[in-house]
């Protein structure tokens, strides 16, 4: 053991921890149950099997989230038709970006093959997920190594030996880097960050005290559910832009900024911007937050993919937004909610599925697993768009603002907590080709794109996009 490695003796002992086997007729109940769906209407709920390897049902877990944003949606233009949604499909937009083709060929990510990202043993006999996928995580994780950033797998390997994994995670992110222990659900749930995440809803809906009722300066139309709804959604990777594209699905005019030099994985950009305008915002250019603070102004709901307390920065904060000008409801996505002492850490996909215990081994693996699907990162974004629905239908009543927050950590807690199919599906790779005869092809600025068609369709209703992908800052600062 080097000097600079403080490894203890006290183990996370993950291969120990029973799984909470599931019936297959208890799944949808139990997602229900952990995402706050009545069982009145469970003959009309999503159909057919899921298409994702593992023993966690995360394909049912994003169709049952799908299913009650698209009831409440409905029930905007008073309707009572219920939505079709089938878990298959559904599951397929879990990794939506590799089902899509431009022109024809698969769109890389340019992370496929970077050294820092993955599950590493460490010194006391469990594992550290590492994400260093963008150049600045990468840094930071070499940093706290003690490795530089050309290091190889096996290098990092017996780094990670070196340390505890609780204590990694802790260095890494004093360095503000991206890293998980991975732990089971039980641990999580008494972890002094995990149990103020378990404690939440899947997607926090509030009122903002703060803040006098007015009306809700929108009215539902009879055959689009949110059309006319201006939608700002300043977010980035997966989970906020898929609220924001779900969103638009139903109708919503949204309009997607971030800053000119942010990194961004193209296919990712691409998969989420259906329905969408997309603007830059260089916010070390006072003009330009400027105008966006008059886009904010004219927006019924915004929504903030930043990590706490950026956007308060440059006069963006939830007071600020629902202060003044048409914003009534306020969103937050990150990846380790609202409070407790990790609130502020970095966070993507994998962070999530580590620390919350959808990752701990199965009994009879000795090794961890993710879920082979960007299942947190789509599933809190549908759930970041139910709580948006579930806030309108509330302030269309009262007048009240609302606020809403779905974390990546929310998610993974409550899927966690929905336990493991006794019987998984246990192919190797996705059955996702059984959708292949139900992709679109929609022509964008970039050429044509093959995708999957919106998962939600509700009888005599108008759901889908009215706009194709197109590169990022493409259109003025504007609504």
């Amino acid at each position: 053991m080097t000097s600079d490695s403080p490894a203890s003796t006290r183990p996370l002992g993950l291969a120990q921890v029973p799984v909470d086997d599931i019936a297959p007729e208890e799944v949808l109940d139990r997602i229900a149950r952990e995402i706050g769906i009545d069982p009145g209407r469970r003959e009309h709920w999503p159909t057919g099997t899921t298409g994702i390897p593992g023993s966690r049902p995360a394909g049912e877990f994003a169709a049952m989230a799908l299913w009650e944003t698209g009831r409440l949606a409905a029930a905007l233009c008073g309707s009572d038709a219920p939505p079709a949604v089938d878990t298959l499909l559904a599951s397929a937009t879990l990794g939506g970006f590799a089902v899509q083709r431009l022109n024809g060929a698969v769109v890389p990510r340019l992370n496929d093959t970077n050294q820092f990202i993955g599950l590493f043993p460490c010194a006391d006999g469990t594992w550290i997920q590492l994400q260093g996928g963008f150049p600045t995580l990468r840094e930071r994780t070499a940093r706290a190594l003690g490795v530089g950033i050309d290091a190889t797998v096996e290098e990092i390997a017996a780094r990670c030996l070196t340390w505890d994994a609780e204590r990694l995670e802790d260095a890494i992110a004093a360095e503000r880097g991206c890293a998980a222990a991975v732990r089971s659900y039980d641990q999580w749930r008494v972890h002094e960050h995990g149990c103020r995440v378990d404690a939440l809803d899947a997607v926090e809906v509030g009122v903002a005290d703060d803040h006098a009722a007015d009306a809700l300066r929108w009215t539902p139309t009879t055959n689009r559910p949110l059309s006319g709804l201006r939608v700002v959604d300043i977010t980035r990777v997966l989970a906020g832009p898929t609220a924001g594209r779900t969103l638009a699905m139903l109708g919503a005019d949204v309009l997607h900024v971030r800053g000119p030099d942010v990194p961004f994985i193209e296919p990712y950009v691409i998969d989420t911007g259906h329905g969408k305008r997309s603007a830059f915002c260089d916010f070390r250019d006072a003009e330009q937050v400027a105008a966006l603070r008059h886009a904010v102004a004219e927006a019924h709901v915004v929504i903030d993919g930043n990590r706490p307390g950026v956007l308060e920065r440059f006069g963006l904060g939830v007071d600020d937004l629902l202060g003044t000008g048409a914003t009534r409801i306020a969103v937050h996505i990150d990846c380790f909610g609202p409070e407790g002492p990790w609130a502020g850490r970095a966070g993507m996909e994998q962070i999530a599925q580590a620390a919350c215990g959808v990752a701990a081994p199965d009994v009879g693996r000795a090794e961890p697993a993710l879920i082979k699907a960007a299942a947190i990162d789509y599933g809190t974004g549908y759930l970041g768009a139910l709580g948006v629905v579930r806030a309108l239908h509330a302030t269309l009543t009262d007048g009240a603002p609302r606020t809403v927050h779905a974390s990546l950590c929310q998610t993974a807690t409550r899927l966690a907590a929905v336990g493991r199919r006794p019987q998984p599906y246990a192919g190797d790779g996705h059955r996702f080709v059984e959708v292949a005869d139900r992709l679109v092809a929609t022509e964008t600025p970039m050429g044509t794109l093959v995708h999957l068609p919106p998962p939600i369709g509700i009888e005599g209703l108008d759901i889908g996009w009215d706009r194709p992908p197109v590169p990022l800052g493409s259109h003025p600062l504007e609504f």
